[in-house]
């Protein structure tokens, strides 16, 4: 609105009432303008602490899944090693466990920028724990 504004001496009008009023509602819409842009700004600083919550939640469900993931693989060392008839249900686990390290590093390099990210975080999870529910 600001560079649309001519002021009404240059336009050659006379100093009045008229010329005055015009003034008044430049002076107005610049407030309004102004108010607006300080709303948007607020709005995306809302927005962005939205994001760093999301991210912080997304890294939270990573350390969990983490977490369980070397849980799993002490527990099957300490229980199936040694027996050989489980040898090849330990492999699989092992198996299973360094495709979740590498999904794990995997989500550990990509920003923290979209809800995809997040979902695609929810489905490597749902998948690893389907895959562990449902072997092959």
């Amino acid at each position: 609105m600001a560079e649309n504004f001519t002021h009404p001496l240059r336009r050659g009008e006379k100093i009045g009432t008229t010329a005055t009023d015009r003034l008044r509602a430049s002076v107005d819409n610049l407030r309004n303008e102004n108010a607006r842009l300080r709303a948007a700004q607020e709005a995306e600083h809302d927005e962005c602490l939205m994001w760093e919550n999301t991210a912080h939640a997304a890294e939270a469900e990573r350390d969990a899944l983490q977490a369980r993931v070397e849980e799993a693989e002490r527990n099957l060392e300490t229980h199936l090693l040694g027996y050989s008839p489980y040898r090849a249900e330990l492999d699989r686990y092992k198996a299973l466990a360094e495709r979740r390290k590498k999904a794990l590093e995997e989500i550990r390099d990509c920003p923290w920028t979209s809800f995809a990210f997040v979902n695609e975080i929810r489905r490597i999870a749902r998948a690893a724990i389907e895959e562990e529910v449902h072997p092959e």
